[in-house]
């Protein structure tokens, strides 16, 4: 019963206007610098318990904003559509989840050491404790998972790298696909709305 009414919520609210994204920081010369400093500070307490392995979302050093085509599966059900993420200054991840009209499903926030995923700005529909706490739990998964994890099962979760992007297999049957756009150096001149 809770995985059908999981789908169904799903597929109706990724339709509801949300319209609130989440704002950047304006420093970006000091941002460049300080996200360095915290992932250099971070990083080795990241990932499959090594420490060494990559992070699979990482952000290039010249480039504090990332996008992904996404497609959401639910049984036969396909929902498309974009996340886009951008690190502050601090090493703080925000993200929006919207279709391609622009209409936001929800915003995320994902702390420096990326042990917490607090979902924001969530659409009606979506706003149900069992899907954000599903979300959230993939979510936070895939954040904190390094090249290492890369096809090994964890707590009914697994992630796939494939030519077509990464597969997030989480559970209760959700499937994330996100295959990453082409990202571009942030410059000064640049301004977030």
């Amino acid at each position: 019963m809770k995985r059908c009414l999981l789908c169904i919520s799903l597929v109706v609210a990724l339709g509801q206007p949300n319209l609130a994204l989440p704002q950047g920081g304006n420093k970006k010369q000091e941002a460049s610098s300080k996200k360095q400093e915290i992932t250099q500070a971070v990083s080795p307490s990241l990932g499959g318990g090594t420490g060494e392995a990559p992070l699979i979302i990482s952000f290039p050093a010249d480039c504090d904003r990332l996008e992904y085509a996404m497609r959401l599966e639910v049984k036969k059900i396909d929902i498309t559509g974009i996340l886009v993420l951008k690190q502050t200054a601090e090493g703080e991840i925000r993200g929006a989840m919207m279709n391609e009209f622009g209409v936001s499903a929800l915003n995320l926030m994902v702390t420096p050491d990326r042990r917490k995923v607090t979902l924001l700005n969530v659409s009606p529909l979506l706003n149900k404790w069992y899907i954000k706490r599903a979300i959230r739990a993939d979510m936070k998964y895939l954040f904190r998972a390094s090249k290492s994890d890369i096809g090994r099962k964890h707590k009914g979760r697994r992630i796939d790298i494939t030519d077509d992007g990464i597969t997030l297999h989480g559970r209760h049957g959700i499937t994330y696909h996100f295959r990453q756009q082409t990202t571009q150096p942030t410059t000064d001149d640049e301004t977030t709305e």
